[in-house]
């Protein structure tokens, strides 16, 4: 009984959103091969962090995952890096 009215109690105290889901607008299975590997010196400046880097099946760097860029970076048709 107790769980109940917890239950209803914070479904009444739910803020709601004005945020309308859309759906997904493209999807598609892609084969690449994932690294993970421990990067950095352990300086404050260059922290350890797990990087994750993305390839193709030539080679190719198609996209890095790095925690301490706050981004990701990328790899477009002509080979340059590209923020994500």
């Amino acid at each position: 009984m107790e769980e109940e009215a917890n239950l209803k109690l914070m479904i009444g105290n739910e803020k709601k959103s004005t945020v309308r889901p859309r759906g997904t607008d493209s999807a598609k299975v892609v084969r690449v091969i994932e690294t993970k590997a421990i990067m950095g010196t352990g300086e404050d400046t260059d922290p350890n962090r797990l990087v994750t880097q993305y390839w193709d099946f030539e080679g190719n760097l198609l996209a890095t995952v790095d925690p301490l860029n706050g981004q990701n970076q990328s790899i477009d048709s002509q080979g340059l890096e590209t923020g994500g």
